[in-house]
């Protein structure tokens, strides 16, 4: 509620252009957040990718998103569409490149581990988290493993 109330109050005073996508980008996490997932995908999906400047941070909440929904293809193709974006987005910073590389190989394994019941991807997920500590979203991976496991 406070999220909601802060977001609703400073909302008004992003730059008129970004401020609906702001909104619903807003809105999509809060949304996930509830795990009110098509909402969230909902949100998520009125976002103008040729308007924000952040993409990245868009990208990982859509695979958060398709993972929850258990929308596997889709998931497996972002996998490959997260590489290639990493790959070839000379925007992001090296620090951003190696959190959404490292994000992407978790988020395989999860998809891996849950969907394809690989033996070992979930022990080798693990081991990978422990080594990590500076890692994207690592209180959801952690979150998932532990629902597999």
């Amino acid at each position: 509620e406070f999220a909601e109330k802060i977001s609703s109050e400073f909302i008004e005073l992003l730059d008129p252009e970004e401020r609906e996508n702001m909104e619903y980008l807003t809105k999509s996490v809060l949304a996930l957040e509830k795990k009110q997932f098509s909402e969230s995908l909902v949100y998520l999906n009125r976002i103008k990718l040729d308007r924000i400047g952040n993409k990245y941070d868009i990208r990982i909440l859509q695979m958060k998103l398709f993972f929850e929904l258990g929308h596997i293809e889709q998931a497996y193709s972002l996998v490959s569409s997260a590489r290639e974006f990493t790959k070839n987005n000379r925007y992001l910073s090296a620090k951003r490149r190696n959190n959404l590389k490292n994000f992407t190989m978790c988020y395989r394994k999860l998809l891996d581990a849950k969907f394809r019941q690989k033996p070992g991807t979930a022990d080798e997920l693990s081991g990978f988290i422990r080594l990590n500590e500076s890692l994207e979203s690592r209180d959801w991976i952690e979150e998932k493993l532990a629902e597999i496991q």
